[in-house]
């Protein structure tokens, strides 16, 4: 039953590996995305420090979660309290580098990955892992010379040579590598 539903369930869990890899590389090599976040630390310092002339207030990073209340912070010398800090970088970059504002384009990836559970497939890929060690022991319990595996230790020469003697002992090392393939991505 495992070695049916293998195929299908690892194909699932490489898509979503790439996927998320492909993500991760396209938010790391989006030049626009780089200068729009250097643009919001700086408007940011700026007035952070308003008033002082010293670097001393300067901070060199921000969080994910402080960019999620952009839109809540009001922006400074508005008299309609109506302008978000948010509203002011975008009207800034807009006058300055209006091409930045279309960052989105290099992050086709990560909009296809936001649907991805990154916990859910690390749990599918761990689970596979398991099903496939517990599959590993029924191969080398049936192989020749039926391996008691909890009174005796083998090499791992003695291992794949039984694994290799029986179809389901190659599906195990072919799914293993697979399997670690994927980890790896």
């Amino acid at each position: 039953v495992f070695k049916s539903s293998f195929s299908s369930i690892s194909n699932d869990v490489e898509s979503d590996a790439i996927l998320i890899e492909g993500a991760c590389s396209q938010l790391l090599k989006s030049l626009r995305l780089r200068k729009l976040l250097g643009i919001v630390l700086n408007i940011g310092n700026r007035v952070n420090s308003a008033g002082t002339s010293t670097s001393q207030n300067k901070v060199g990073a921000f969080s994910l979660y402080s960019l999620l209340k952009l839109n809540q912070a009001k922006a400074v010398g508005d008299s309609s309290k109506k302008m978000t800090f948010l509203h002011y970088i975008v009207m800034v970059v807009r006058r300055n580098n209006d091409h930045l504002l279309e960052f989105y384009d290099d992050l086709d990836c990560v909009f296809k990955a936001e649907r991805i559970n990154l916990e859910l497939a690390s749990i599918e890929l761990s689970n596979l892992g398991k099903q496939l060690a517990l599959t590993r022991e029924v191969a080398l319990v049936a192989a020749p010379g039926r391996w008691n595996l909890k009174n005796v230790e083998i090499s791992y020469e003695e291992e794949m040579r039984a694994l290799r003697s029986s179809a389901i002992g190659r599906f195990v090392i072919d799914a293993s590598k697979r399997v670690q393939d994927i980890g790896n991505i």
